[in-house]
C-alpha cells in the first residue's frame, strides 16, 4: 500500500488498535520519504541515494552500523555489499533472520571514499538516527563498530567493549566489531558467536540469572547493607555487583561508597527491582520493566 492508501486505511478503520497499525506504517513510509531527500549536510552532495534503514517496524531486534558504502550508496539501502553478506551469513549463524531485524546506520549518506563518519556529520544525521529508533522500538540493538557505538552511547573502544551489554533506556545494547573489520581477516567465527548470544537473550535461552551474594570484600559492609534493609545481588550476564534498598529515602551507607561503586539511574533501578523480584528474565520482559519505575524509589550502587 501507498502513503495515501495506508492513510485512508488508518481513517476508515473501525478497531483502534487497526488504526494504530496503520498509522505506524504510514509514519515509517512519511520518515523514509523524508531521509531520502534530506541535504542536512555536505555527505548529501556526493551521494547516489540516501540509505534509510531496511526491515519491519516495529522490531525486537535492531542492527546499527556505520556508514553506507559504495553497494549501499548505488542500492539505497544498508549492509548490502560484501560487509553486509557477511552479516548476512554471521545472522544466518546465529539463527537471526534478517528479514525480521531492523538495520540502519549512524549517518544516512555515503562519506567520500568510504571512510568513518565524521563527529559533525554524526550530529548531522542524529536527529534521523533517533526518528528511526523510535520507529523500530527494539529490545536489543547491536551496535556494529566505533561510530555506532559513539552515536549510541557517547563510547569509543569497540575491541575491549565487544560482547559486553550495556543496559540503557529500557533496551539492551550490544557491541560487536563491525562486519568489515573480519572482512579483512577472512574469519568471522567471533561476529557468528557474539551474534548468537544476542539470539540466545532475545529468545530466553540465555536468562538473565539474579542471585543474593552474602557478602562483600568486607563484611562490616555487608552487615551494614543488612541492617539498612539492603539486598546485595549479583548478575552474571551483565556481570554486576548491585546493592538495593527498595523502600524509602536510601542513603548509601559510607562504607559502601568508599568501595567505588557507581550510582545507577531511575530506569536502571526500575529495572533491577522487578529482575531481582522475579529472579531470571529474558529481553521480553524490558518493556514491562520500563513500565514499573514508579514502583521503586531507591538507590542502586554497583
Amino acid at each position: 500500500m501507498n502513503q495515501d492508501q495506508l492513510l485512508r486505511a488508518a481513517k476508515k478503520a473501525r478497531r483502534p488498535e487497526t488504526r494504530k497499525k496503520y498509522m505506524a506504517r504510514w509514519k515509517a513510509g512519511r520518515l523514509r520519504l523524508q531521509i531520502e531527500s534530506c541535504e542536512g549536510c555536505a555527505l548529501a552532495e556526493g551521494r547516489i541515494n540516501a540509505v534509510p534503514w531496511s526491515g519491519p517496524t516495529p522490531s525486537e531486534l535492531a542492527i546499527l552500523g556505520e556508514a553506507p558504502g559504495r553497494d549501499e550508496d548505488r542500492e539505497g539501502s544498508p549492509f548490502v555489499g560484501r560487509s553486509g553478506k557477511l552479516l548476512d551469513t554471521a545472522l544466518l549463524a546465529a539463527g537471526i533472520d534478517r528479514s525480521k531485524t531492523f538495520v540502519f546506520n549512524s549517518v544516512c549518506c555515503r562519506p567520500p571514499g568510504n571512510r568513518n563518519p565524521t563527529s559533525e556529520e554524526r550530529t548531522a544525521c542524529r536527529p534521523w538516527y533517533l526518528k528511526q529508533l523510535r520507529a523500530a522500538n527494539p529490545l536489543v540493538i547491536v551496535l556494529a563498530g566505533n561510530s555506532a557505538l559513539e552515536m549510541a552511547l557517547g563510547e569509543t573502544g569497540i575491541s575491549v567493549k565487544r560482547g559486553k551489554p550495556v543496559w540503557k533506556d529500557g533496551c539492551l545494547w550490544f557491541p560487536v566489531k563491525h562486519p568489515a573489520w573480519y572482512l579483512r581477516r577472512g574469519n568471522a567465527d567471533e561476529l557468528a558467536d557474539d551474534l548468537t548470544k544476542v539470539y540466545d537473550i532475545i529468545e530466553g535461552y540465555s536468562k538473565l540469572p539474579f542471585s543474593e551474594v552474602p557478602d562483600l570484600s568486607e563484611r562490616s559492609v555487608s552487615a551494614e547493607l543488612k541492617e539498612n534493609g539492603w539486598v546485595h545481588i549479583h548478575s552474571d550476564i551483565i556481570g554486576d555487583h548491585l546493592i538495593i534498598k527498595q523502600t524509602g529515602k536510601t542513603i548509601v551507607p559510607a562504607k559502601v561508597l568508599k568501595q567505588g561503586y557507581a550510582v545507577y539511574t531511575l530506569d536502571e533501578l526500575a529495572r533491577v527491582r522487578m529482575l531481582a523480584g522475579q529472579k531470571v528474565m529474558n529481553t521480553r520482559g524490558l518493556r514491562a520493566v520500563h513500565e514499573a519505575k514508579k514502583v521503586f524509589n531507591g538507590v542502586v550502587v554497583r
